[in-house]
Parts: structure tokens; sequence; C-alpha cells
């Protein structure tokens, strides 16, 4: 092994030192080698790391629909909770929903192929049942990726996050 002292002095004035020479050219290559295999192994793990992300990336991907969520805030349960879409393909449907709680559900559009909107009915403790209609989904295919009903003592507010382009 070399002295550290030496690879300075070697650049100073590499006259000086014939033999430096030699055995810096003699050790590159093993160096050189050493580095490569690391770098290939490295080049491994991040493909093989890139393979996965990707992967998970398309299973967890929720393509073709939209999540909706629905809370109570009034002090009544609400029952007989519909959401559907004009084309009424695929019907998300709950039985009851307890004042100040909520529920979560996702609403595959993958049979949509026309243009619509998004409607929930649902039946208040008095009887009376409710319809709010809203958004807008394009050749079967949401423009949104979720949308929020919040429902309360006489009214139902909707909001819908931005479209996705």
């Amino acid at each position: 092994m070399y002295k550290q002292w030496l690879v300075p002095a070697y650049l100073e004035n590499p006259a000086d030192f014939p033999m430096a020479s030699t055995c810096l050219q003699l050790s590159v290559p093993n160096h050189a080698t050493a580095n490569t295999l690391n770098v290939a192994h490295n080049m491994k793990k991040l493909l093989a790391f890139t393979f996965i992300l990707t992967l998970s990336a398309c299973i967890f991907y929720k393509k073709d629909g939209i999540e909706m969520k629905i809370k109570n805030e009034s002090s009544e349960p609400i029952t007989n909770v519909e959401f559907t879409t004009t084309e009424k393909l695929d019907v998300i449907s709950i039985d009851r929903i307890e004042p100040n709680e909520s529920a979560t559900e996702f609403l595959s559009m993958r049979k949509n192929k026309t243009d619509g909107a998004y409607s929930l009915t649902f039946t208040r403790a008095n009887g009376k049942k409710e319809i709010s209609g809203g958004g807008y989904y394009t050749n079967g295919s949401s423009l949104d990726h979720w949308v929020d009903f919040i429902v309360e003592k006489d009214t139902t507010i909707v909001n819908f996050d931005s479209p996705i382009y």
C-alpha cells in the first residue's frame, strides 16, 4: 500500500518517483474492477426497486371510478344510502350511517361508457327521501378523484376535488 504523502509528492514531480507510476497503474485496474462490481450490484438493486415501485403503483392506482365519502353531521341516523352514476351500472349501498359517523367507498366505473353525473339518495329518520346530484363524468371516466357528502340537519353539502388532467 502507498503512503498518503507519496501521492501529492508524485503529482508535484512524477520524475522523482519512477516506480510510483508503475504501482499506481497496477492498483487502478483492481480498484476499477471493484468499483465496477459495486456499481453493477447497485444498478441491479435500483432496477429491482424501480420495478417493484412501478408494479405497486399500478396495483394501488384506482382507475375508472371515484371515491365517495359521506359524513352524517345531523342528529339522526340516515338509512338506505345509495351512490351511483346516471347510467346506474354500479351502485354503492349502505344500510345505515349513525350521527357523527362516516362511510367511504369506491365506485367502480369500468362499465360506464357515456357522459353523466353522480347521484346520492338516502332516507332521513323522519322517512323523507333525499336525492343529491352533481359532478360530471365523460366517456365513462371520472373527472374527479373523490366526492364528499356532508349530511346536515336540513342540507346536504357536496364537495368534489379538482379535475384530473
